[in-house]
């Protein structure tokens, strides 16, 4: 049993204690019935202690007073604290905004009955105009223990910001209790709110050690008006009654864990709600829903969704003591057996939940739940809100949440996947429904936003392959766009993957034949098969082409266009188109056609193929009325003003009007039979001359042969001569030599006289040996005379040698005179061979080709500026190449004109090889 024990408190301090000198608290209260007291007060001594218990703080107050003597002989203890005994308490009841000065008891215990009092005052936010504040505590006891306390504060405001502790509360600012009662853990009172004056209640989470503070709304509310919000909608959905917690660090736990005061805000009827308290940190709500007390538009499209029961919801709001407004409210559900939307069918077993939103970009009441989307292959599950919305200040019904997972294959296109989908399902006002599904595509390297939009009648079924995922790109490179294609084909893209293009400002669809397309697409995208499908400015090698669309899908690829004029080296391509066509049989090329006039006065038709490095122009022409050619241009991107080669080939035909040229060019080397004549007799003439010479030649020689046997003789007759004088020279000196030695002899002897006659002698023999030697060296020059008279050749005879040079030279006229009959003879041979070597086109002759070179400047100038035209002519005579240009000069004069000079240069090489063959 619980009992109320009234405490009154003073500021007054004292430390006396006055007591009745006969009698102690114990006896006194064993005299009035109470052999044992309450376990929170000590009378041990003359004083009363009261004990706290750890809830409360803790910690003891010691009161020493006086005894009435008069009513304890009434069996009644009566105990009233001395003015000098009164006490100082800060923080009482552990709460630190509570601090009490001149605390006073008084105690009457009687059979029965046992009452305290205490008296005191209050200060800090209590002050009134200042100063201290009586105050009044009523404690609860159970099973003599202290279980509560409860501080009236009548005609008193207590401004929670004021409250060191509580100023973190959210909104605490805009809160204030008026007639305040502080309980343990908790403030009770009334606050201003809304223009309403409501109960309220303050708790303190000793877990957390924070401050919550709920308000109870008893009255029907709106939104608006609880959050501050003005637009759409919900700022006019009422809430019947609610409760409104403001909690600083959340909370969580069951109700009947809370402060006694907390669970007297929360019961209903006596009784606390089932379950747990869950708050978090800011303004929560707990609150009944009621469709049918709200406003038409509202109650109709809560309606259309299945919404027609009162719902207990709680969450959290924003905005309730300012700043932006906010609402999230949420609480299990379970589905209507009819929501409005029949295709889309919630999964069994799937979370539900009922809720009220709004956010800056949203607001919305419905619910949330998991539904399956069935299409002819398999089944999409969705995360849903079915909820009434505000669009553009209407109130409109939709279903909308994100797919679980991704859609691989999405809307029956092979290869497409749509991350992270998501549906929107209006209804429109003819009661069909408009469906809208998003998602994320990848393009290659690039991941973009993707929208499908189609509108269901209510009596269809949803076909996902009848969606359109259409978005836009300001970029998507060429190869991006092929490596799309071999996702939907299989087509040979090797080719074209790696041009150096891209489209931009790129309108795009994945998509099925006679998809739904937007309004402002259908014009724009077409497709064949399942794929994608774009339309957008086409780029290429740095410069606009033009625009163009197509798509990449199972039946192929398809790109075509009418593009801008485009500029090429000198020229300009106009009125030309793109045509990227391929499937699985026929490999696409990227090529742009057209028609030219590259030849003034020809309008001759081009294709100028696009490749990763390069380009190639190809013409089949007239080239300017001289022959039929096929011409191409290579570029390595679109060049204005850069003069560009050409290279050409000329038709077949032309090869056998060359062959006729060659071969009339034979026949002008062809030796007439009067040639050949001539030639025979310049021959003979010249043998008759060379046989004249030869005779005279041996009758010189004959002569010579003579004149040397005649020189013979005289050198015989002057040898014999010479040798007659010597031997005469070496008697006379080997005499003269003994004479001198003979007379040295007998000059010793002292013969004098016969050694000067002997001396005498041998001087004159040494004469006669002078006279002799110089008659030798005469025979000697006549004996050398002779040798070489003698000696001479008959060849050496300048009759002979002069024959000679004759001859030679005759010889020489001979073998020109041959050679020119030979030459006569094997050029005619040369000739026949030659032209039977055309005739036949085998390996003796072949003409490999005919074309043309030059630039297209050269072409565009007439030559007058870049390379002029040159006609060329490749050829093999006898297995060996041969290759033959010529400057190309007014085409009009036609190919036999412009091809002459070559073939008369090929006649002459053939003639040449054959010759002597």
């Amino acid at each position: 049993m619980k009992r109320f024990i009234a405490i009154f408190l003073t500021i007054l301090f004292t430390t006396n204690t006055a007591q009745a000198a006969t009698t102690t608290v114990k006896d006194g209260l064993k005299e009035a019935g109470w052999a044992t007291g309450p376990v929170f007060l000590d009378v041990a001594t003359s004083d009363i202690t009261i004990k706290f218990p750890k809830e409360m703080g803790g910690g003891k107050l010691k009161f020493g007073g006086t005894i009435d003597a008069e009513e304890l002989k009434n069996k009644t203890f009566v105990f009233t604290t001395l003015d000098d005994k009164k006490l100082k308490w800060d923080n009482a009841f552990g709460m630190s905004f509570l601090d009490l000065t001149d605390v006073a008891m008084t105690l009457k215990a009687a059979k029965g009955v046992f009452e305290i009092a205490l008296d005191g005052k209050v200060g800090g936010p209590f002050r009134n105009g200042g100063k201290p504040r009586e105050v009044i505590i009523e404690l609860a006891v159970e099973e003599k223990t202290i279980t509560n306390f409860a501080l009236s504060l009548p005609d008193t405001s207590l401004h929670l910001s004021q409250v060191s502790e509580m100023k973190h509360i959210p909104g605490a600012a805009k809160m204030a209790f008026s007639s305040p009662t502080i309980s343990l853990d908790a403030i009770g009172g009334k606050m201003e709110f809304k223009g309403e004056t409501l109960d309220a209640v303050a708790f303190y989470d000793k877990s957390l050690k924070s401050w919550n503070v709920g308000l109870n709304v008893e009255k029907p509310m709106t939104l608006g008006k609880l959050v501050g919000h003005n637009k759409g909608f919900l700022k006019d959905v009422v809430m019947p009654k609610m409760r409104i917690l403001s909690s600083t660090k959340g909370l969580k736990g069951a109700y009947s864990d809370l402060p006694l005061a907390m669970q007297q805000f929360f019961s209903t009827g006596g009784s606390l709600p089932d379950g747990d308290l869950e708050l978090v940190s800011g303004i929560n709500i707990l609150t009944s829903f009621d469709p049918a007390i709200q406003p038409k538009s509202v109650k109709s499209g809560l309606s259309t969704i299945g919404i027609v029961q009162p719902v207990e919801i709680d969450g959290t709001v924003e905005g309730v003591f300012g700043g932006t407004p906010a609402v999230d409210l949420k609480v299990a559900f379970s589905v209507p057996s009819k929501h409005g939307f029949p295709f889309m069918k919630a999964k069994a077993g799937a979370e539900t939940s009922f809720f009220i939103k709004l956010s800056k970009i949203e607001q919305a009441v419905g619910f949330s739940t998991a539904v399956d989307v069935k299409s002819k292959k398999e089944t999409l599950v969705f995360g849903v809100d079915f909820d009434v919305v505000d669009r553009e200040e209407v109130v409109e019904v939709e279903a909308s949440g994100h797919m679980q997972g991704n859609w691989k294959n999405a809307a029956g296109i092979h290869g497409l996947t749509l991350a992270n989908p998501f549906m929107s399902v209006g209804i429109n006002e003819t009661g069909a429904f408009d469906v809208l599904i998003d998602g994320t595509i990848g393009i290659g390297k690039e991941n973009v936003r993707a929208t499908a939009d189609m509108v269901i009648l209510p009596e269809a079924a949803f076909a996902p392959e009848a969606l359109a995922f259409a978005g836009t790109l300001n970029k998507l490179p060429f190869t991006s766009l092929m490596a799309q294609a071999l996702k939907h084909s299989k087509v040979n893209v090797n080719g074209i993957k790696k041009v150096k293009a891209e489209f931009r400002d790129v309108a795009f669809a994945f998509m099925t034949p006679g998809a739904h397309l937007p309004d402002d697409l259908v014009e724009k995208l077409s497709i064949e098969g399942a794929g994608m499908a774009i339309s957008g400015q086409l780029w290429a090698h740095g410069s606009e082409l033009g625009g163009v669309a197509g798509h990449v899908s199972t039946e192929g690829i398809s790109f075509l266009g009418t593009l801008a004029p485009i500029k090429l080296g000198p020229m300009t391509l106009k009125d030309s188109e793109l045509q990227i066509v391929g499937n699985t049989s026929t490999a696409p090329s990227f090529l742009i056609k057209g028609e030219f006039d590259l030849f003034k006065g020809f309008k001759e038709a081009f294709d100028l193929e696009l490749g990763a490095r390069k380009m190639v122009l190809a013409t089949e022409t007239k080239f300017g009325g001289a022959f039929d050619a096929q011409l191409t241009v290579e570029s390595d991107g679109f060049k204005p003003g850069s003069d560009l080669a050409f290279e050409a080939i000329l038709n077949s035909k032309h090869l056998d009007q060359f062959k006729s040229l060659t071969k009339a060019a034979l026949k002008g080397f062809e030796k007439a039979d009067k040639d050949i004549k001539k030639a025979e007799n310049d021959v003979k003439k010249a043998e008759n001359s060379i046989k004249s010479i030869n005779g005279k030649i041996k009758h010189a020689e004959a002569k010579a042969e003579a004149a040397k046997k005649k020189a013979d003789s005289s050198l015989n007759s002057a040898k014999k001569k010479v040798d007659s004088l010597s031997r005469q020279i070496s008697d006379k000196k080997q005499k003269a030599h003994d004479l001198r030695k003979k007379a040295k002899h007998d000059a010793k002897k002292l013969k004098l006289g016969k050694a000067g006659k002997e001396e005498a002698e041998a001087i004159g023999l040494e004469a006669e040996i002078k006279t002799l030697e110089a008659a030798r060296k005469t025979a000697d020059w006549a004996l050398g005379a002779a040798k070489k008279a003698a000696g001479a050749a008959t060849k050496a005879s300048p009759e002979v040698i002069a024959l000679e040079a004759e001859l030679k030279t005759a010889q020489a006229g001979l073998e020109v005179a041959q050679g020119v009959l030979e030459a006569a003879r094997a050029v005619n041979k040369g000739v026949a061979k030659a032209t039977e070597a055309v005739a036949k086109a085998g390996q003796g002759f072949k003409l490999n080709g005919l074309g043309a070179s030059g630039s297209l400047e050269g072409i565009l100038t007439a030559g007058k500026k870049g390379d002029s035209p040159t006609l060329i002519a490749d050829v093999s005579i006898l297995n060996k190449r041969h290759v033959y240009r010529e400057n190309l000069g007014n085409l009009e004069k036609g190919f036999a004109t412009l091809a002459k000079g070559i073939a008369k240069q090929v006649a002459q090489e053939l003639v040449k090889a054959f010759e002597g063959k």
